[in-house]
């Protein structure tokens, strides 16, 4: 993710957020209240609507009311109440919520503060990581295991696991090799004795 979070005051004026979008290159900005807890998120979208030209059959409709009235703060034109994730949030979650929608990102949070924000490209370059990183994490994450020998390499994002032990404890190696984020798949190698055996007759 990216932290600190870079945030914008609700009673901003609408050029601030523009500006800051436009500065830093963001697509989003997390809003935040007086004491500094997340209220709502304004992006692109939301101020380019702001560029559309009024209704030409304004004129026929009664004067404009305080409801009607043009937008002229971040208040007036953010998303209130957004969808977070935390630190410790798994990131195949996460993933997951951008693959199914169209945000692409969304804001870190320590309780209501925002601690930083994580976009769809943060989650792509965890994806990308290469053969020797995901073989180191995923070694360590079936060291953690314990109770079984049993060692992984990799090739091309493709977990293969080796070793001795139950048919429970392959099937539990298989799982907690999949948990690893950028890992494609997982098998067991055709030499490892952790595979479920055919019962006999």
């Amino acid at each position: 993710m990216s932290s600190p979070a870079v945030t914008v005051p609700h009673r901003a004026a609408l050029d601030v957020a523009i500006q800051m979008l436009a500065r830093g290159g963001y697509t989003t900005l997390p809003v935040v209240d007086e004491r500094g807890e997340l209220v709502g998120i304004v992006s692109e979208a939301d101020l380019l609507k702001t560029a559309l030209p009024p209704d030409p059959r304004a004129h026929m409709r009664p004067p404009a009311t305080d409801a009607m009235r043009q937008p002229t703060s971040v208040a007036d034109v953010m998303t209130p109440d957004p969808h977070t994730t935390t630190q410790s949030s798994d990131v195949a979650d996460v993933a997951e919520i951008f693959a199914r929608t169209s945000w692409k990102s969304l804001p870190v949070v320590r309780g209501r503060e925002p601690v930083g924000v994580i976009s769809r490209s943060d989650v792509i370059r965890v994806m990308a990581r290469g053969d020797v990183d995901l073989a180191i994490e995923v070694n360590a994450a079936l060291h953690e295991m314990g109770g079984m020998a049993a060692h992984a390499s990799v090739e091309h994002g493709i977990v293969e696991i080796s070793g001795t032990g139950t048919a429970h404890q392959g099937a539990a190696a298989v799982a907690v090799a999949s948990t690893v984020l950028g890992v494609r798949r997982v098998q067991l190698a055709h030499d490892a004795d952790l595979a479920p055996t055919e019962p006999s007759l």
